[in-house]
């Protein structure tokens, strides 16, 4: 028996693979040029107007295409060329950002024409996530995808959220247009890198390549009844969502009020603030790197209780403490087990969800998710409004503890490898 734990510890600890790696060069290229956008775009709206309504509708209209597109684009997805798409997707998206760059120089940049390209860009988002979460499975073995997706956790945190920013705000200092033009090339590259993977990697889903030639089209509302039957017929997926969607709005909701219970009720000041939000950055670093060794000893089950339960301990203390540095130390036990969750829930969608269904399920997995977002932050504001600022990070606390129990009875290690089985 130690031999065989030996053995299957061995495989997991394999070399991720070039197709991985080139991935990974891409993901890494596109999150420096988002990185940099990241504070260039909200610096540009500034300029372009005072207004708060318009600035902070950047995100609705970035988001907004989920809403629209979202449900469609796993179709999409469903139907073409994985590879294709994403990289037809970032050279459009290129485009998109290019032109903004050249209305910058020119001086003809407007906060409508920025809705517009957020607008767009959120729309490319939608499409590209939809592609990329259902090749992923193909890139890497199965017993892989926590190491992998961990990997793309840690790049992410550490180019696109803390690296990019800064970068971006001296950049757009010193030379306006610079940061955009940055940008859009990252989008060129990562293009390329995606479009030139190699052909021994499949990325066309398997009803597209059937026997005779074109394989049938169904409707859209076929397809998409197809998906939703999958999904919530699974009740291994069924239960994940739900825990997902339960998470993201306590999440989102703490999330929303942040800023006013560190600045009003702690008094961190506003350059400090900047530093304690690091803290969840750098606790989801150190989950990335290390979220594969946690799965191995635990499973993914367990994995997902206990970071609840984690979640639980540092959103409480960070929701009942009386200065900066608790509530720091808080933010990063939630960083650290709230990316853990995340990387094992969306290692088992990939994982547990056939080629041809994959972005029919992933966006509607995915749409269920966002869905909690704004419902969550509606209640925390309702809760900081008549109870007390603290209360929505005290909610995320007593919520992520429940959460835990139920995972742990109800997502249970046996089950994941049964349904993985049945796969």
């Amino acid at each position: 028996m130690p031999g065989r734990r030996a053995t299957i510890l061995a495989a997991r600890r394999a070399p991720l693979g070039p197709a991985f790696r080139r991935l990974w060069a891409a993901a890494a290229v596109s999150n420096l040029g988002d990185g940099v956008a990241r504070s260039a775009i909200p610096l540009l709206a500034v300029r372009l107007t005072d207004r708060p309504a318009l600035v902070a509708g950047l995100v609705f209209a970035q988001q907004l295409p989920w809403l629209l597109f979202g449900l469609f684009a796993g179709v999409v997805a469903d139907r073409v060329d994985r590879r294709r798409l994403m990289g037809g997707v970032d050279l459009a998206r290129g485009i998109v950002v290019g032109a903004l760059a050249v209305l910058v120089v020119t001086d003809r940049a407007t906060i409508a024409v920025l809705w517009g390209v957020m607008f767009l860009l959120g729309t490319g988002e939608t499409f590209f996530d939809s592609a990329s979460q259902a090749f992923f499975p193909n890139v890497v073995r199965e017993e892989h995808l926590e190491r992998a997706n961990g990997r793309l956790f840690v790049t992410q945190s550490v180019v696109d959220e803390l690296a990019g920013p800064p970068v971006g705000a001296f950049l757009f200092a010193a030379i306006a247009p610079l940061p955009f033009f940055i940008d859009g090339a990252s989008f060129v590259v990562a293009a390329i890198i995606v479009l030139t993977f190699p052909r021994s990697v499949r990325s066309t889903p398997a009803r597209a390549t059937a026997p005779g030639g074109a394989a049938p089209r169904a409707r859209v509302r076929d397809d998409l009844r197809t998906g939703a039957r999958f999904l919530f017929s699974h009740r291994v997926l069924r239960r994940l969502m739900t825990i997902g969607a339960i998470y993201n709005g306590l999440a989102w909701g703490s999330e929303s009020v942040l800023a006013l219970f560190a600045i009003r009720e702690l008094g961190v000041s506003t350059g400090v603030f900047g530093l304690v939000l690091a803290e969840l950055a750098l606790g989801g670093i150190a989950a990335g790197l290390f979220v594969d060794r946690i799965t191995d000893r635990l499973g993914p089950g367990r994995t997902m209780a206990f970071a609840f339960g984690v979640v639980g301990v540092g959103a409480t203390a960070a929701g009942a403490s009386p200065n900066a540095v608790g509530f720091a130390a808080g933010l990063t036990a939630v960083g650290f087990a709230g990316t853990a969750a995340s990387v094992v829930l969306i290692s088992l969608r990939q994982a547990l969800v056939p080629d041809e269904l994959r972005g029919r399920v992933n966006s509607m997995f995915r749409l269920g998710l966002m869905a909690a977002a704004p419902v969550g932050a509606l209640v925390a504001g309702q809760l900081a409004t008549h109870l007390s600022v603290r209360a929505p990070a005290l909610a995320l606390g007593v919520g992520s503890a429940i959460l835990a129990a139920f995972t742990a009875v109800t997502v249970t290690n046996r089950d994941i490898a049964d349904a993985r089985s049945a796969a």
